[in-house]
């Protein structure tokens, strides 16, 4: 597995994008992930090590700025209008849309951004605080 990889699965099992607990349903991934020192196991829960708490907040920061610029980019061209969630995705260069919805997720629990999925969950309303 490449780090891209254990960073999709670490987000996953965050709760922010999949069912809180994914970890827990692969219990052959939880084993590789644990065996690479990422999780760890807590009376059945797997938990995030320092170094698997290290790679999503590397991930984070590392992108924080440039998820920010191009959020205000799209809304400068689509003013207070939705737009499609893929639209994000690609702007940001990731193929897999659970990096971009945790972006989003971090950017909401530290009061940057407000995200409003439509109905459909294709769409978003992203508004700045």
């Amino acid at each position: 597995m490449n780090d891209k990889e254990i960073l999709i699965h670490l987000i996953r099992h965050t709760g922010f994008v999949e069912a809180p607990f994914y970890l827990a349903n692969k219990p052959e991934l939880a084993k590789s992930l644990q065996e690479a020192g990422y999780t760890y196991d807590d009376d059945g829960f797997q938990r995030f090590t320092e170094k698997g708490e290290k790679l999503l907040n590397d991930f984070y920061f590392g992108n924080k700025e440039r998820t920010i610029t191009t959020l205000k980019r799209l809304k400068n061209l689509h003013g207070n209008s939705p737009y499609e969630y893929k639209l994000l995705c690609n702007e940001l260069n990731f193929e897999d849309d659970s990096r971009a919805h945790y972006l989003l997720v971090r950017l909401e629990q530290e009061q940057i951004i407000s995200v409003r999925w439509k109905t459909d969950e294709d769409t978003i309303k992203v508004t700045f605080r």
